[in-house]
């Protein structure tokens, strides 16, 4: 029932969040897909079975939504901010206001987030699942099994791959 249901999005919404976040780096694009990952979830609720726990299932449909949404979103034609456009009309040039020295130490933070979640975003999928999953949301194995349906030893195993991919890729980046 429909009270039910939103009383089940009161309990998850903030971890879904994170995990659209953790993945697609866009606190808007994140709000779309928890929307998104409830609403398929409300849909389908008729098929969870209880073979696993509910944060397992909604989990499932969350990480998935948001990998969903990055396919769809490569497919798309990306605009620069540091180019002009033309409108027909008028040219357009994004000049955004200049605030660095009062928020100077909360951006380098968050440019450094920003970069380690990008670089974890260009590990192939099935790393970068298990990685944010572990690393990021601090899931626990078990969880991480439940969700992935993988065995215990193939987490560990993509964990690992990934970890170490990443530390490559980090290596050949300036994280700040």
């Amino acid at each position: 029932d429909l009270e039910s249901f939103e009383e089940l999005v009161s309990i998850y919404y903030k971890g879904i969040l994170s995990v659209s976040y953790s993945v697609l780096l866009n606190n808007s694009d994140a709000q779309d897909c928890v929307q998104e990952t409830f609403l398929k979830a409300y849909k389908n609720i008729s098929k969870y079975n209880g073979t696993s726990s509910f944060f397992t299932w909604i989990y499932r449909i969350a990480i998935n939504t948001a990998y969903d949404f990055i396919r769809k979103e490569k497919r798309r034609k990306e605009i620069s901010l540091d180019e002009r456009y033309d409108t027909g009309e008028s040219e357009v040039v994004f000049e955004p206001e200049d605030k660095s020295e009062d928020i100077h130490d909360k951006l380098v933070k968050n440019l450094s987030d920003r970069k380690v979640r990008q670089l974890i975003n260009r590990l192939p999928e099935k790393y970068s699942r298990i990685l944010i999953l572990k690393d990021i949301e601090g899931l626990s194995y078990k969880e991480i099994c439940d969700i992935e349906n993988l065995n215990e030893g193939t987490v560990k195993s993509r964990l690992f791959r990934a970890r170490a991919e990443f530390g490559k890729l980090a290596s050949n980046e300036d994280l700040y």
